[in-house]
Formats: C-alpha cells, sequence, structure tokens
C-alpha cells in the first residue's frame, strides 16, 4: 500500500488505545488502504 510500516505502526499505537468501541467498522477506518491512513502514513 505504500505506507512507511513505522508510521503505520506508530499511528495505530497512537490511535488505537484512544477509541472507546473496537467494532468492525471502527477498525475498518485504520485499515492500510484508507484515504485517511494514506495521508498519515506515507
Amino acid at each position: 500500500n505504500g505506507l512507511d510500516p513505522e508510521k503505520y505502526l506508530n499511528y495505530l499505537l497512537q490511535k488505537l488505545p484512544n477509541e472507546e468501541i473496537l467494532d468492525s467498522e471502527t477498525l475498518e477506518a485504520y485499515l492500510p488502504w484508507q484515504e485517511k491512513i494514506q495521508k498519515n502514513c506515507k
């Protein structure tokens, strides 16, 4: 997906613990092909 693996993992470790509910819809927003992830982790 063209992401920097270190940036992606750091992003996940910073954001996921702050989510109140970790349902499938929430987790889908953190998949590597999502536009927000592409912008933040390249």
